[in-house]
């Protein structure tokens, strides 16, 4: 009953079906819930299949063993209005009731098999964040400078775990140094056609199409750049992408000079690409 509306705001097309308790009317982008009382409910359904770019690749896909796909894609946007507003805090769980043989990852706080406990620090309502992969996944995980480090590979997925760990063991430590971050835990989520042919970062995780090598002919690295955004501790302006991308791609070289991986005739070309 302290809840007096939640304005919930979301792409045209991706959450639709919208039933519950109280009442439910249309805003500009959403729409605004009202729920009457206290042991409210509220039901929906999300289009998961989301193509990025011209060439019919996905960011967000549901195939028929697995699915990949964000937070922001299965949940809405939302403010709440709350009497009283000092004080108020949710507490929250996230729980995937998966087909058998399925199972989950997400960059979140396990508390039991698919369960997960929500914190959203600074914020009145705690929702989930960052990458999901959800079904028939291979899971490795490894603890590299007091991060767990979490790969989940959908199958068709070349990468190879060990490898990546090696990798990581040199160059984590000196990143998180250098942004002055430490995460708990990084999820990554390889997964192969029809994905995105490429990498996107999200909070504590990252999609990596599961054709990108490790280091790429010019020396610089498609993992490490998607984590320097994972880890970095400032969001860029609506103008600065520019800047964002040629620090991340620059320290995808320059990490792995620190950590003795590339000789200094291999950095220098790897300068002279950029």
């Amino acid at each position: 009953e302290e809840v007096q509306d939640m304005r919930l705001r979301f792409p045209a097309g991706r959450l639709d079906g919208f039933t519950g308790t109280g009442t439910l009317q249309p805003i500009p982008g959403g729409l605004q819930w009202i729920p009457g009382g206290p042991y409210a409910h509220l039901t929906y359904h999300a289009q998961i299949d989301h193509v990025r770019g011209q060439h019919d690749r996905y960011d967000s896909y549901a195939g028929t063993n697995w699915i990949v796909t964000r937070a922001r894609d299965l949940f809405p946007r939302s403010t709440i209005n709350c009497q009283p507003e000092e004080g108020v805090k949710s507490r929250a769980r996230l729980i995937f009731r998966l087909p058998s043989g399925w199972h989950s990852a997400a960059a979140l706080t396990a508390v039991a098999p698919n369960t997960y406990r929500l914190t959203d620090p600074g914020k009145m309502l705690d929702r989930p964040h960052g990458w999901f992969a959800l079904g028939q996944f291979a899971f490795e995980h490894q603890e590299i400078a007091g991060t767990m480090v979490q790969v989940a590979r959908a199958p068709g997925s070349g990468l190879q775990p060990p490898e990546l760990f090696h990798f990581l063991d040199g160059t984590l430590p000196a990143l998180k140094k250098l942004l002055n971050a430490e995460p708990e835990t990084v999820l990554m989520v390889s997964a192969p056609d029809p994905m995105w042919h490429g990498g996107i970062s999200g909070d504590r995780s990252l999609f990596i199409h599961a054709d990108r090598p490790l280091r790429t002919p010019d020396k610089t690295s498609p993992y490490l750049h998607e984590l320097f955004h994972v880890l970095q501790p400032y969001k860029p302006a609506a103008d600065a992408d520019w800047i964002e991308e040629g620090l991340a791609e620059f320290y995808s070289l320059e990490l792995q000079r620190r950590a003795g991986l590339i000789d200094a005739a291999a950095y220098t070309r790897g300068l002279g690409y950029f």
